[in-house]
């Protein structure tokens, strides 16, 4: 699947963390090594080598603001130490150390500004969701039955995508594992807890999370902000009228939402409109080039359903198993399920489950929620089909 921008700019930030964090870890064996020299001539050449190693990392960090190498931080390294290694004569902490601190915050700063945006977009999806939940009357009599509503489903696919934006880099906020475990549970007692108590205090917490950026307008880091500027325009999605489509016209839209765009190639049918479940699959390799490791090729296939009587089921993909083998080789790396309705909570549990496993394969699911905001960026596929 094709990277959106704030993935860009936080792989990105992935990649220029390690390099701090490798930088922390010569920064040490420097250090050591430099105990040890005291001890043992032989240690020189390691020592030295190490330095260089180390001075050579520090450099590129320190230019990554755009900014020229600081030469009072590169020359301090290898330089005796006192107490801990990290503080100097004078009792301040040592050039190296308070540089790689200091732009620690400025990459946190900057991973929580890349976040902001599609997290504001995410948070208002699951407001939008509780309102309507909020309709449903919780009593005794009711608070152990299961909740029926697509829009606990659809809040079941927002929550773990906040989660994934979210990564391990940023802290999660309070009742975050209870808002979890409620809406696997699914009871009207739990809609209870979660309207009541788990997301009110979760929310509160996400929003003084990325509220601290405001206080850091002096940690900016230049080049890095480049990667931020094509900030993704969050578009509402529109309501649109599917059962105006045949099954054939949902197949070709689906399929339209590939051509043309540079990260997809080689689009096309591998299954006849006769298949067994009235529903053709498409290929499609998505191509992702990196400037460390080349370009890389990841098969997907798509399995579309026009269904809009009911919601598909874990007993509807039961066949996938034998249909993976007329699928490959090659080798197939994502499966999605993109269908006009809707997906049961069991389907979604399943789906969930998987994607946690060992597989290699990862399961998408498209219901018409996702359709309807992947079509609100391709107005042109909208006219061409009668969904307005």
């Amino acid at each position: 699947m094709p990277e959106k921008a704030y993935e860009t700019a936080c792989r990105k930030l992935d990649i220029v963390e390690a390099a701090a964090s490798k930088a922390e870890g010569l920064l040490a064996e420097v250090e050591s090594l430099g105990d040890r020299r005291k001890l043992y001539v032989s240690a020189q050449p390691a020592f030295d080598a190490k330095v260089r190693e180390c001075r050579s990392l520090f450099e590129s960090l320190l230019t990554v603001d755009g900014g020229k190498s600081d030469k009072s931080v590169l020359q301090a390294i290898g330089r005796p130490v006192c107490g801990d290694g990290i503080a100097t004569a004078d009792g301040n902490s040592s050039p190296p150390a308070k540089f790689l601190k200091e732009f620690r915050d400025r990459i946190n700063s900057k991973r929580l500004e890349a976040l902001r945006v599609p997290l504001i977009d995410l948070i208002a999806s699951v407001d939008s969701s509780l309102g309507k939940l909020a309709c449903h009357e919780v009593d005794k009599a009711n608070r152990t039955k299961k909740v029926e509503d697509p829009e606990l489903e659809a809040l079941r696919l927002i929550v773990p995508e906040m989660d994934a934006l979210l990564g391990t880099n940023v802290a999660r906020p309070p009742r975050w594992s209870d808002l979890k475990r409620h809406l696997s549970f699914g009871q009207f007692g739990d809609l209870d807890e979660i309207i009541t108590w788990d997301w009110p205090e979760a929310k509160q917490g996400l929003r003084e999370t990325f509220g601290i950026m405001q206080a850091l307008p002096e940690l900016e880091l230049v080049d890095l902000d480049d990667l931020l500027v094509d900030r993704p325009s969050f578009k509402k999605a529109t309501r649109l009228h599917w059962d105006r489509l045949s099954a054939e016209d949902f197949e070709r839209l689906v399929f339209s939402l590939f051509l043309g765009e540079s990260a997809y190639e080689n689009p096309e049918w591998v299954t006849k409109t006769t298949a067994a479940d009235r529903g053709r699959d498409i290929s499609v390799n998505w191509v992702h080039t990196d400037p460390l490791l080349g370009t890389v090729r990841k098969r997907i296939i798509i399995q579309c359903k026009h269904w809009r009587d009911r919601s598909i089921g874990v007993h509807d993909i039961a066949t996938l198993r034998e249909q993976m083998k007329l699928w490959q080789p090659p080798r197939v790396d994502f499966l999605i399920l993109a269908t006009s309705g809707r997906f049961s909570t069991d389907l979604v549990d399943y789906v969930e489950q998987h994607n946690q496993g060992e597989s290699p394969l990862h399961i998408v699911l498209w219901p018409d929620s996702r359709l309807e905001v992947i079509l609100s960026t391709k107005q042109h596929l909208i006219a061409e089909y009668p969904l307005q």
